[in-house]
């Protein structure tokens, strides 16, 4: 199936004599996953209907006006969770508007990366989307300021588990908006509306009737708290860049220390964490991986060379063959090949990524 549409052309200011139409690449995306049904391949018939279909509502605004979406509900939000906090952000984001973009570009099972997490607003709304729409995204926060761990990921934690909280909540269980295409099927919407508030009565302790906001058909849920609001479940993790491995000139940061050396090299190599733990008898061996010995051959502040001498400082156990790292090599490349040694110079032959 083709995705351009070429159709004649029935303008009569335009000289060409068809017409061309690109599909965008997210409608082609809908079509190859169902979510789209193509109904004809001719110019006569209407190809695609977008309407009342997934599509439908999922163009984002130039414009976002809608009154949860303003700074000062991510502002109080994040006042609500962290009230310790003396950092103040100028324009937090609140989560509802965090979740509508997210809802709008992402597939349920995407990674979502925010390279200035801030307030950490982005994870917090993953998490919600996650727990009420059965969603399972995953996230990225990304923040280089000193509050990543104070603020940020401390936010996601207490999102997680939740946090002392006394008052109540109120949350959009139905939303669906009224246009002039779809109006006359308000009947339906209302039975819709009444039904997802039957199958949610028992989880919260108060929803209205469906009623029209802004253009829109809602039923509102409201949750009472009276010392904790309950966390949304989900797991995170918290990691804190390192010192460079490699200085400006190439060589390496001996700051860093030999095992994170270890740890890098062999898992450049072989893709695998390095599990196997420093052996007095075999100092220089990373491990063994697929029958080959990754070896690591490194003083501080010496040159180290691979020769004759040195080769049985190195290697004290038989593997099939051997990737030996060192700053130079005084073997004969007849030598290595017939014993299956491979030299790799230090720092030159060390994987960037």
């Amino acid at each position: 199936m083709g995705y351009i549409k070429i159709t004649p052309n029935t303008n009569k200011i335009i000289e060409n004599q068809f017409s061309v139409q690109y599909l965008p690449e997210g409608l082609i995306k809908k079509i190859e996953k169902g979510h789209l049904t193509v109904y004809a391949q001719d110019y006569i018939n209407k190809t695609l209907v977008l309407s009342d279909n997934s599509t439908e509502g999922k163009q984002i605004p130039t414009l976002w006006t809608e009154k949860s979406f303003y700074t000062v509900k991510g502002s109080s939000l994040l006042k609500e969770i962290l009230p310790e906090s003396e950092k103040k952000f100028d324009y937090p984001k609140p989560i509802a508007l965090i979740k509508s973009v997210i809802q709008t570009i992402c597939e349920p099972e995407d990674i979502v990366l925010d390279s200035f997490a801030g307030s950490g607003t982005t994870g917090h709304a993953i998490l919600d989307i996650n727990k009420s729409l059965g969603y399972e995204l995953n996230f990225i926060l990304i923040e280089m300021m000193d509050y990543a761990n104070t603020i940020t990921a401390e936010r996601v934690r207490r999102a997680i588990s939740g946090y002392p909280f006394k008052g109540k909540k109120e949350e959009e269980i139905y939303s669906k908006k009224l246009t002039a295409k779809n109006i006359l099927k308000a009947d339906e919407f209302l039975k819709e509306a009444e039904a997802i508030a039957a199958e949610k009565e028992d989880e919260y302790t108060k929803i209205s009737k469906p009623k029209i906001v802004d253009n829109c058909l809602k039923v509102i849920g409201t949750k009472v708290f009276d010392d904790k609001m309950e966390g949304l479940g989900g797991t995170f993790d918290y990691y804190e860049l390192g010192a460079p491995l490699f200085k400006e000139d190439g060589n390496l940061n001996e700051e860093v220390g030999i095992d994170k050396f270890r740890e890098y090299i062999y898992y450049s190599e072989t893709k695998q964490p390095l599990l196997h733990a420093t052996d007095e008898t075999e100092p220089y061996l990373l491990d063994d991986f697929n029958r080959t010995g990754f070896y690591f051959y490194y003083k501080k502040d010496e040159l180290t060379t691979l020769s004759f001498d040195t080769l049985t400082e190195i290697v004290n156990v038989k593997h099939d063959s051997y990737i030996i790292y060192a700053d130079r090599c005084l073997l004969d490349d007849s030598f290595m090949t017939g014993h299956h040694i491979k030299f790799k110079k230090i720092p030159r032959d060390i994987k960037r990524f």
